[in-house]
């Protein structure tokens, strides 16, 4: 018998849930993303701004984002933790309510719209497993030989 047991203990830390949209410029951080300049990067930010919704943010993502995989993806980040992004982002997202997308935010990568979707205390999560062997019949009487 096999018993799986996980435990699990709050790390402190906080973990959250994010998708981004990035419009790029020829000054980030990343040269050939895109072939904008930097005031064209935020003319385009800002007409996405007015566009975006919680409802429509994949599909804008996927269409916009200038980021490698946002095709794919939508701007998905999944689950991070503070620190993990450039000190801009983390700062943007922080204060941001889960359910609600950002104002512009700049880093060196472009501008940025994040969606918040979720925010958790980390947890730190071990498992272990327990094997009990149960007796049987033949670990007392070994099975008789068919031959005598």
């Amino acid at each position: 018998i096999a018993v799986k047991v996980e435990e699990s203990k709050e790390t402190g830390n906080t973990e959250v849930k994010a998708r981004h949209l990035l419009v790029s410029h020829t000054e980030s951080q990343v040269p050939g993303l895109s072939n904008l300049t930097k005031e064209e990067a935020r003319t385009r930010i800002n007409e996405l701004k007015q566009q975006v919704t919680v409802e429509n943010f994949d599909a804008l993502a996927k269409e916009h984002s200038q980021e490698p995989g946002a095709a794919e993806r939508g701007g998905d980040l999944g689950w991070f933790t503070f620190g993990q992004m450039v000190s801009e982002f983390d700062t943007a997202i922080a204060s941001q309510q889960v359910g609600t997308i950002s104002d512009v935010v700049e880093t060196p990568f472009g501008f940025h719209l994040i969606l918040k979707e979720g925010e958790r205390a980390q947890k730190d999560v071990r498992v272990r497993v327990i094997e009990n062997k149960k007796l049987v019949k033949d670990d007392i009487i070994p099975p008789q030989s068919q031959w005598k």
